[in-house]
């Protein structure tokens, strides 16, 4: 892929989702799907989990949910239409945010595991290298003191926090999960920064204007163990 052949002349080394396999990835509203079905009880009235998001400790674990294997990405890398989701500087400090906040309040047996997700539309904002500088910050091994560790998903999810969703194999629920897809390319295209097309700037009428929803895929993931 463009994007992964771009990453690994800078010597930062990750994954695309044919490559975690079998392990799906999943946005974190598919987990609060599946969650909706916990403590599910028609005789005592019970609805189950409220429909309330998935936070850093819950999409830090690997879940087994019907004999499959899935780790969650955060909610920073959901994408929205509101145009915070779309700025750099604020995604680079949630997610340094992210880390701390995993290595802080961390508890659990097994060790938190991250999914970072860089996505081709990254690649054209003007601050993609300060991206790129996190990246190389974490592949030292610290992020602003915390100590993380970089590597493939299958060498990291021996350790891994898991979480069985054993309720989910008692229950005859039709649940329309949407795994994160991969992006395919014709050619590799993008073998550096300077190749990469910037966004184009253009102006609206001051008056009246309208803004297309665009549905973006990710195309890499970056795992971490913090």
């Amino acid at each position: 892929m463009r994007l992964q052949a771009m990453m690994a002349t800078y010597g930062i080394q990750t994954q695309t989702p044919h490559e975690v396999e079998p392990v799906q990835i999943w946005p974190p509203r598919e987990l609060v799907k599946v969650y909706q079905n916990l403590g599910v009880s028609e005789k005592l009235g019970l609805q189950g989990r409220p429909t309330r998001p998935i936070g850093a400790l819950g999409t830090s674990k690997i879940y087994r949910v019907c004999g499959q294997t899935v780790l969650c990405y955060p909610l920073v890398f959901e994408v929205s239409d509101f145009y915070l989701s779309h700025d750099m500087a604020l995604l680079i400090d949630d997610i340094k945010s992210e880390l701390h906040f995993v290595g802080k309040y961390w508890r659990l047996s097994g060790r938190p595991t991250v999914c970072v997700l860089i996505r081709e539309e990254h690649m054209r904002d003007i601050h993609f290298r300060e991206l790129l500088d996190l990246l190389a910050q974490l592949k030292t091994g610290y992020c602003d003191g915390l100590k993380v560790r970089t590597g493939r998903l299958q060498n990291l999810i021996s350790s891994s926090c898991i979480e069985h969703l054993d309720f989910m194999s008692t229950l005859d629920v039709d649940l329309d999960i949407k795994a994160f897809e991969q992006l395919q390319h014709a050619s590799i295209g993008y073998q550096s920064l300077t190749d990469v097309p910037r966004a184009i700037t253009y102006s609206e009428d001051s008056m009246s204007f309208k803004v297309g929803c665009v549905s973006v895929s990710f195309d890499l993931v970056v795992v971490l163990r913090v």
